[in-house]
């Protein structure tokens, strides 16, 4: 998986292992199996982490920045899709947990 916003590799197995985490910390998934099908709000916003935390906007956004380190910036992005439509797809299936609304969202592809 890349990270083009702070040009980083992660490892796909690393990146598969902290979205369950994630799911499982987060959005309350039970077992690997639901965390993989999953539909991760994305949840992205040209803010700092802190005004993710505060808001309760977890999603994929608030993973990638986990991941990369680069906690104030946004990393979802389309050149974030294009680089990694190996592993992830973007969709209009997720729900905000927060309000309840439809927003775009993010799964795995499982090979």
């Amino acid at each position: 998986m890349y990270l083009p916003v702070c040009r980083r590799e992660i490892d796909d197995n690393e990146f598969i292992q902290a979205w369950i985490a994630f799911c499982q910390r987060h959005f309350g998934t039970q077992n690997r199996r639901q965390a993989m099908e999953f539909n991760m709000p994305l949840l992205h916003r040209n803010a700092g982490m802190a005004f993710l935390e505060e808001n309760e906007l977890r999603g994929l956004d608030m993973l990638l920045r986990e991941l990369s380190g680069d906690l104030n910036r946004k990393q979802v992005t389309h050149e974030f899709f294009a680089s990694n439509n190996h592993i992830i797809l973007r969709n209009r299936e997720a729900t905000n947990p927060a309000t309840g609304r439809h927003v775009f969202g993010a799964t795995i592809i499982e090979n």
